[in-house]
């Protein structure tokens, strides 16, 4: 993100910037909103994307794994239960401190707790790239001057089964992954609005360090 910042002229930054808040104050939005909106701007979302609905499941069982070690009960039952985290009726708070924040990995792209992150082993993701299944079954009749190129990103998300990760020669829609790591959380809204500004301001800082010094040779900001 940083590299992409460097490399930005003024104005695309201006706009870049003015687009991140937009989303950081939207979000922020969902802390003034009652718990019965958000569950229906939830289920309507996971009712239209089946990706959004296995992510949320993920979520709502990683919420299960704590009530677990709180209850002892089964993850399973703990979501059946009365939500041991739920604000008492009549209570008035802005947020329920009593919840953990959930974050989303950039790596697996699980939803996961800190709670669950204590061990090299709680991220579980394929390090490699996805390549083209020349074998699958996915390319039977397909042809490129018809359907296109099967190397894309759209492919990618639609025809998972036609690829194969290159670090381990899994099925492109094996969502287990090889490699066990730390969870790496994916940075707020708040967080890329503040490197987004220490990258821009360190952008500026050369800038105006080469127009003093005329013997400074030209500089590849995006490798700053």
């Amino acid at each position: 993100m940083a590299e992409d910042v460097a490399a930005m002229p003024e104005r695309a930054f201006a706009q870049y910037l003015a687009r991140l808040k937009r989303e950081e104050k939207d979000i922020a939005e969902l802390d003034h909103v009652s718990g019965q909106v958000c569950r229906n701007i939830l289920k309507a979302l996971c009712e239209a994307n089946p990706e959004f609905h296995h992510q949320a499941r993920i979520c709502l069982w990683e919420y299960g794994r704590l009530q677990d070690a709180l209850s002892h009960d089964s993850p399973e039952d703990a979501l059946r239960r009365p939500n041991v985290f739920q604000v008492k009726t009549g209570t008035k708070r802005k947020a329920d401190e009593s919840v953990p924040e959930l974050r989303t990995c950039k790596k697996c792209g699980w939803g996961f707790l800190d709670e669950f992150n204590k061990s090299g082993e709680a991220c579980c993701s394929h390090p490699g790239s996805l390549v083209v299944d020349p074998t699958s079954s996915t390319w039977v009749g397909w042809e490129e001057d018809d359907h296109g190129p099967k190397d894309s990103e759209e492919n990618r998300k639609l025809w998972p089964k036609g690829f194969r990760w290159d670090c381990c020669d899994d099925a492109g829609d094996e969502r287990e992954g090889c490699q066990n790591e730390w969870h790496e959380p994916v940075p707020t809204k708040k967080q890329r609005v503040s490197e987004a500004m220490a990258t821009w301001r360190q952008r500026k800082s050369i800038l105006k360090f080469r127009k003093t010094d005329k013997s400074a040779g030209p500089v590849d900001l995006a490798a700053e």
